[in-house]
């Protein structure tokens, strides 16, 4: 008997081999509209929450590690058959990983869009959504055999564009105390943070955090939360939320969040693990293109998520040990004048200058406005051909490997 009590755990931590990794070694089974929570609509109506979950063809693995996705369309629109979602849930099944992707509660009002109340409580409903169908596990796994062989140990969370506003805030906006009065008083309106989505009592623990073009409402809220990587894949010019500081879609009435730029500074502030994959160009979410995959964006896309989830992973022997990422300081670089009108010069250093090989100013939407690369950087930056809108932009000075030396805030005054 202990023999075959012990085949199971041999089963889930033997080594990962090709899975997971690039391979696609599987084909993908979809089971679809698997109910994983209930809400109340009104005193007398119920609706329940869906899922479709994903997994390789055939598996013979006893665990699996899970990945659960969240859909993106501004918690106004979207649902779990969208491209968005059955693309990357389809093609991690294909590598190896379980995968659901998840559907929750949208506002119904499209004066959201104007409203920041309706939005943000429109996200918090969506994260309550979230916190049920990972319960869902956790309770199938407890309570019911664990029909989705699902490894509680390794599950991981993410999303698209709302989607990831979603997971971020599910994963880190975890202490009511630490919010504004404003946001608190919504909390309270939607019935709290964990909410009434079902699988009350259950764990909403993760692993890691996928974070695919979304941003979140403030970067302290990871401050308690040390032991949740994170992974950002965005565009360096989104248009649809700041890849730095910004409003969705530059909307006046829209909270300022902050974007992957800023979580992972925070993060290596915190000693945080976490990886940052800025894609150039312009759109939303970099792996779609008219409804199919955007290629290579896609498989970039995917790689990059397999590859952030392997590195965690308990079969993994060059698993990252999250004990010993050491928080990164990012040093103040010299700068003057500022404010500034047509150019600035770069002071001395507390650093190695001539470890400066680019040099790169962001707007507070997070877009690019001027990048300059030289071999033997000059200490004088030309402003001349940066547009002529006045406001605070960030200055970043970057190593050959691409690495962020130092920051400063530059203000622009034409």
């Amino acid at each position: 008997m202990a023999g075959l009590l012990l085949f199971p755990l041999f089963n889930t931590y033997a080594q990962c081999g090709y899975r997971y990794q690039d391979s696609l070694l599987f084909s993908a089974k979809c089971t679809k509209d698997i109910v994983y929570g209930q809400v109340n609509i009104t005193k007398s109506q119920t609706r329940n929450l869906l899922l479709d979950f994903y997994e390789p063809e055939g598996d013979q693995l006893a665990l699996r590690p899970l990945l659960i996705f969240l859909q993106g369309g501004a918690f106004l629109s979207g649902n779990k058959n969208y491209s968005e979602i059955v693309l990357p849930c389809t093609n991690l099944a294909q590598r190896g990983f379980a995968v659901a992707g998840v559907e929750y509660r949208l506002e119904d009002n499209y004066l959201a869009l104007v409203f920041s109340e309706l939005m943000l409580k429109a996200s918090l409903r969506a994260s309550q959504d979230a916190k049920a169908a990972i319960r869902f596990f956790y309770k199938q796994a407890r309570e019911w055999g664990n029909p989705y062989r699902i490894d509680t140990n390794q599950i991981f969370l993410g999303g698209v564009s709302a989607g990831a506003v979603t997971a971020l805030q599910v994963a880190y906006l975890d202490d009511i105390d630490e919010k504004d009065f404003l946001l608190s008083r919504y909390i309270n309106d939607v019935g709290g943070l964990d909410g009434n989505s079902g699988n009350e009592g259950y764990s909403t623990k993760v692993k890691g955090v996928i974070n695919i073009a979304g941003a979140i409402l403030d970067k302290n809220f990871v401050n308690n939360n040390r032991d949740i990587p994170l992974l950002n894949i965005q565009y360096i010019n989104d248009q649809m939320l700041p890849s730095y500081y910004g409003r969705p879609l530059g909307i006046i009435t829209m909270p300022i969040m902050m974007g992957s730029y800023v979580l992972a500074r925070q993060m290596d502030r915190q000693g945080i693990y976490n990886v940052n994959n800025m894609i150039k160009g312009m759109g939303t979410v970099p792996y779609i293109k008219d409804g199919g995959a955007y290629t290579p964006n896609f498989d970039n896309v995917m790689n990059s998520v397999a590859h952030f989830m392997f590195s965690l992973l308990e079969c993994n022997p060059a698993q990252v040990n999250l004990q010993q990422v050491q928080p990164r300081v990012i040093k103040e670089l010299s700068i003057f004048p500022n404010p500034a009108t047509d150019y600035f010069v770069l002071g001395e250093q507390n650093f190695d200058i001539n470890l400066i090989r680019k040099i790169r100013i962001i707007d507070m939407m997070g877009h690019i406005v001027l990048y300059a690369k030289s071999q033997h950087f000059p200490y004088v930056i030309d402003l001349g051909g940066l547009p002529r809108a006045n406001g605070f932009y960030i200055v970043e000075a970057l190593n050959a490997e691409n690495e962020i030396l130092a920051q400063q805030k530059l203000f622009l005054n034409k």
